[in-house]
């Protein structure tokens, strides 16, 4: 999967700065002549999503325009029917909890949110208001606490790499319904701080698998950039990933691949990662690129070349 540069991305936000629906954004990055696939990582949607937007007629052509009775029933209506219907559709609906707590929400707030049936939203609750956040706004929520406390240019999984290759050589001398993936701390660090091959993980958030081990790797990294402990701990579970523990079983696995993984300068927090994926029997997703040599019989997967 290509990656947007920093100079496509910077333009694409000017763009899209002052435009509020998710909609007009896509149509706005197309007549710029950004390809679908680039609009759908930019902003963190399906690809489907933008392709339906792209080849539907547009609003203007069909002179369609939601109202705010159109918007509370998710249809739309001729501009010519009423003068009321050229008005721009509410920011705000009254509606009627179902049984069950189900709740009605408007086409066109799901429209501007970017998700559509079968997508999968975040609910956070922020005093007696509840949020309704799209997967890519949860995401962007986390990476926006990270990036408050990480300097532009900084790479956390840079940095994790470095402290595991010493750790390794300390090491030297004194002697986890499943996922499809199990992700290594440097893959969660890159989805948190927006480094390239963040892509390549969200497809497999919310749910992917995460050793207790590489967890505390990366609430200790966040914790050495200023962010509180319990905040950064429960950046995880807004994230979506789902904490496995490093089990008594595993202690042998990992003493055995010790000597495989030796030559690569790989530590524990590597080991506990692998040992697993092994486990679960799926592969590993990981940025470091030490991994991709190794002798082991665990799939690896790199987010980044």
């Amino acid at each position: 999967m290509s990656e947007i540069s920093d100079i496509d991305r910077r333009h694409m936000d000017e763009l899209t700065a002052e435009v509020r629906t998710t909609s007009d954004k896509i149509r706005g990055l197309r007549r710029a002549g950004y390809e679908r696939g680039d609009i759908a990582r930019y902003l963190g949607i399906r690809y489907q999503f933008v392709y339906n937007v792209d080849t539907a007629p547009s609003p203007k052509a069909e002179q369609r325009r939601a109202t705010p009775e159109a918007a509370r029933r998710g249809t739309t209506v001729s501009s010519q029917e009423s003068p009321e219907s050229l008005e721009p559709a509410p920011n705000w609906v009254w509606t009627t909890i179902r049984k069950g707590g189900g709740i009605q929400v408007p086409a066109g707030f799901l429209e501007s949110m970017g998700v559509a049936e079968g997508d999968q939203v975040q609910l956070a609750l922020d005093g007696d208001i509840v949020r309704v956040l799209s997967r890519a706004a949860a995401i962007r929520a986390v990476q926006e606490l990270v990036r408050r406390h990480v300097p532009e240019g900084v790479s956390l999984v840079d940095e994790l790499l470095a402290e595991r290759r010493a750790e390794a050589a300390r090491e030297e001398g004194r002697y986890g319904s499943m996922s499809d993936v199990v992700l290594d701390a440097s893959a969660v660090l890159a989805v948190l701080n927006g480094e390239p091959g963040a892509d390549e993980v969200w497809d497999h958030l919310p749910g992917a698998r995460l050793s207790a081990v590489n967890a505390a790797e990366v609430a200790a990294k966040l914790v050495d950039r200023g962010i509180g402990a319990e905040e950064a701990g429960q950046t995880l579970t807004r994230l979506g990933a789902r904490v496995a523990p490093f089990e008594e079983a595993d202690v042998v696995p990992a003493a055995h691949i010790r000597a495989a993984t030796r030559s690569a300068g790989l530590s524990l927090g590597d080991r506990a990662c692998l040992i697993l994926a092994r486990r679960l029997g799926v592969p590993a997703l990981t940025a470091d690129r030490q991994w991709r040599d190794l002798q082991v019989d665990i799939e690896v997967h790199l987010i980044r070349d």
